[in-house]
């Protein structure tokens, strides 16, 4: 058997395919989980969780594109409301 090390090229486009379809994953599974919690903690039904999901998927999108961050979220939130997400 040969130790030859095997060298593999990934192209920039195929690592951003990649790390996009991971993201995705990341956020499905955060927004089962907030569905979940939802539903199950606070008795949302279909027409609320509808409502969440949309502004959720939106949010995101404004992220996704530049006019909103996280942390503007955060100071937001601790503003308006005093919790603080640590």
């Amino acid at each position: 058997m040969s130790s030859k090390k095997r060298k593999v090229t990934v192209t920039a486009a195929e690592l951003e395919k990649k790390s996009r379809r991971e993201a995705n994953n990341i956020i499905s599974v955060y927004l089962m989980c907030t569905i979940w919690a939802l539903h199950t903690g606070e008795g949302f039904g279909r027409k609320r969780l509808d409502r969440v999901c949309n502004a959720i998927v939106e949010t995101a999108d404004d992220i996704a594109a530049g006019r909103l961050t996280a942390e503007e979220i955060r100071k937001t939130i601790a503003e308006e409301t005093g919790f603080e997400v640590k």
